[in-house]
């Protein structure tokens, strides 16, 4: 694949509501100008090194470009320019996964069958990768760490694997895994041992475990969980039993091939007496973003650059230099997590980037500046915490299109 030296290559994207912003990464919606497609950017987070963003960047798009898989999204543009480096997914991403996690106790159980057909076709478009040469080891090309932040949804519930190259939803600002993030990995990677396709599964099979709790399983395997075997459990238990002794536990070099293990998953199904539906998931996570669309929740729309807010009332404020910034740096936290706080060091760093104060005047700039972004009618929105100010938890921000009416 060919460099793209120019800073300007993604410049016909204007960006949108943040998917998932961290100090490493930021993923956000954006459209293409020129004919209105949705994609996805990725770009430096607030504390990414340009050069090491850069190189992530050359990776991920190197290994995209290998891959051919419906559910790993093509990279549509890409610049290494140090000036402005990021890439364009060819999806309209809304959330992660791990954003629909966090909701998924307030909702109805996921459908056995439905959480079924993702897992199955999630190690689908894993297997995908597998059939391609990892630079950096010879061997398959393998995720080694699964998240769900590994995993982008549209608005219909489709959902999208990246990651591949470099695993930056994973990685914090220095390239280590990030221990705020929840990531599955077999064990052996703990050990300094190579990721391995088989890996690949236990890492989503350790994954799928941590949310049972979440899924209506059938009544057979919730039996034998509890213990309570009934009298025509023991083919069922012997194949589950299989994939715990075989598989999760067993030492690399032991375990099984993938067409045993798939072989295996589908005979699970024949007792079960199912069929994967990945489109029930689909359906499942797109009425469950309706709802939380539709919730009575105060929105606040905030542009891109932050100049423009409209309040949930309907009426709009202006801000510029200092005041703009501190404002897009709180709606870049809120979109690393509700309760995410910035602390007086960081708004002053979003708020004057290129200047050099004394501490004390730099603070009282803030405070001052602060303080006018809550006068100006944010008052009720901009909370101040142990951790220094934040959005209210409870607060949608989403993009502000100024021709919306």
């Amino acid at each position: 694949m060919s460099a793209h030296p120019d800073a300007r290559v993604l410049d016909v994207y204007d960006p949108g509501a943040f998917v998932r912003a961290r100090d490493s990464f930021v993923l956000r919606a954006a459209r293409d100008h020129r004919d209105g497609r949705v994609v996805t950017l990725l770009v430096p987070g607030v504390r990414a090194d340009r050069t090491r963003f850069a190189a992530i960047v050359r990776a991920v798009a190197e290994a995209h470009a290998e891959l051919s898989h419906p559910r790993i999204p093509r990279v549509l543009a890409w610049s290494d320019d140090l000036r402005a480096p990021g890439l364009a997914f060819d999806c309209a991403a809304r959330f992660d996964g791990l954003a629909l996690a966090e909701r998924l106790h307030a909702g109805p159980p996921v459908p056995y069958a439905a959480a079924d057909g993702f897992l199955a076709s999630l190690r689908e478009a894993m297997e995908a990768s597998h059939v391609c040469t990892d630079p950096t080891t010879g061997g398959p090309r393998c995720m080694g760490r699964l998240s769900l932040a590994n995993v982008l949804f549209d608005v219909d519930g489709m959902w999208h694997l990246v990651g591949f190259g470099r695993n930056f939803p994973i990685e914090d600002e220095h390239g280590r895994v990030d221990a705020s993030v929840p990531s599955f990995a077999a064990p052996e990677l703990a050990v300094g041992a190579s990721a391995s396709p088989v890996g690949d599964f236990v890492a989503m099979r350790l994954m799928m475990q941590s949310l049972l709790a979440y899924v209506d399983g059938p009544a057979a395997i919730l039996r034998i969980l509890r213990g309570e075997l009934g009298p025509d459990d023991g083919p069922l238990l012997e194949a589950l039993m299989w994939f715990e002794h075989e598989v999760m536990v067993q030492m690399p070099p032991r375990r099984p091939s993938m067409r045993e293990i798939v072989a295996m998953s589908d005979r699970v199904r024949d007792i079960l007496g199912i069929q994967r539906a990945p489109e029930v998931f689909a359906a499942y996570v797109r009425d469950a973003y309706a709802s939380w669309a539709a919730a009575a929740r105060p929105r606040l729309r905030v542009s891109p650059d932050g100049a423009c807010v409209r309040l949930p009332d309907g009426s709009e404020r202006r801000f510029t230099g200092a005041s703009r910034r501190i404002v897009t740096a709180l709606v870049e936290a809120h979109a690393r997590g509700p309760d995410c706080a910035l602390t007086v060091w960081d708004l002053i760093a979003a708020g004057w980037p290129d200047e050099r104060v004394r501490a004390e005047s730099a603070t009282n700039r803030a405070y001052v500046t602060v303080n006018r972004i809550r006068a100006a009618g944010l008052q009720s929105f901009i909370e101040r915490v142990d951790a220094g100010y934040r959005l209210a938890p409870a607060l949608m921000v989403d993009p502000l299109d100024e021709a919306q009416p």
